[in-house]
């Protein structure tokens, strides 16, 4: 699954269904962003061209200031017959993600990992209470969490 929106019209913005997959969220002023999109040792573009759009989009001397939301669902491979060897690559896609964003100089992210008793997340942005949420879903299906980070003011 690939989805990438930068927009500065819309008051919300979610994607659904992170299993492996890592969500990326931005809002400065009134543009929010969100990528969702397999680690970036799947050899997609969609990372390089997100981090270009923020780029152009976030002045340098403003990103420090700005903490993105950071989220991916399941690691354990276990429970739908995936290789396991792939929690290994996931993880340094995870890594390989926060990296760039402080490279890029934008504050410490707000991190939201799922784990072994995790199967998906979903990630909202909404310029309406200036917040994230992050909610993580479990194997059978149940809630377990929902996390909710502030985003700046536009």
């Amino acid at each position: 699954m690939s989805e990438f929106v930068v927009d500065d019209a819309l008051d919300v913005l979610t994607t659904d269904s992170l299993g492996p997959c890592i969500a990326i969220g931005v809002r400065h002023g009134e543009w929010l962003a969100l990528l969702h999109q397999f680690g970036p040792s799947q050899g997609a573009p969609e990372f390089e061209v997100f981090f270009q759009k923020l780029d152009e989009l976030v002045p340098l001397e403003l990103r420090s200031g700005l903490r993105p939301v950071v989220a991916g669902g399941k690691l354990d491979f276990e429970h739908d017959g995936e290789d396991a060897c792939v929690n290994a690559v996931t993880v340094e896609d995870r890594a390989w993600v926060l990296r760039e964003l402080q490279r890029l100089g934008f504050g410490e992210p707000h991190a939201c990992w799922g784990d072994t008793d995790s199967k998906c997340q979903a990630v909202r942005l909404d310029k309406t209470t200036s917040t994230a949420s992050v909610t993580t879903e479990g194997w059978d299906g149940s809630l377990k969490s929902t996390v909710t980070f502030p985003l700046p003011p536009g």
